[in-house]
């Protein structure tokens, strides 16, 4: 009889051991997977942080673009009216000095940034704008001539 309860105790105990070196490998599993997993999270966060420096970088760009922008579509703007027929007449209209302050504003940032490697097309812009400030000096002197 005790031979047959030592027995029993020992295939109780081989199956306490089986169980626990099964649960011992299950847990080595999970703790490779939640390893992989935890790379994979902070991989996954650093690509995110790199997108959103990215994304700051390029509101940043687009802000500035479009700040830079306002000055030569205030130029286009200007350039037609004073290459317009009747642009002699302007002279005489009560928003000519804010046109020609505005005009000013523009050729001056030009100026300021034709050696800027970010304003490629200032030089172009400064030199076809020539023409406009040339034309205002006059449109002035005739204007203030016939008035």
């Amino acid at each position: 009889m005790y031979l047959d309860q030592l027995s029993l105790t020992r295939r109780h105990l081989d199956s306490l051991l089986e169980d626990t070196t099964s649960n011992l490998k299950l847990l080595s599993d999970l703790t490779t997977s939640f390893k992989a997993v935890e790379a994979q999270t902070s991989s996954f966060q650093t690509r995110s942080k790199d997108l959103l420096e990215e994304q700051q970088r390029t509101s940043i760009l687009a802000q500035d673009i479009g700040e830079n922008l306002q000055y030569y579509n205030l130029l286009d703007a200007l350039t037609k009216r004073l290459n317009a027929p009747g642009a002699g007449s302007l002279v005489r209209g009560y928003d000519f000095p804010q046109m020609l302050e505005n005009l000013d504003g523009c050729l001056d940032f030009m100026r300021t940034h034709v050696s800027t490697p970010r304003c490629v097309n200032a030089t172009t812009h400064a030199d076809e704008n020539r023409s406009p400030s040339t034309r205002k000096r006059h449109s002035t002197r005739v204007g203030i001539v016939f008035s």
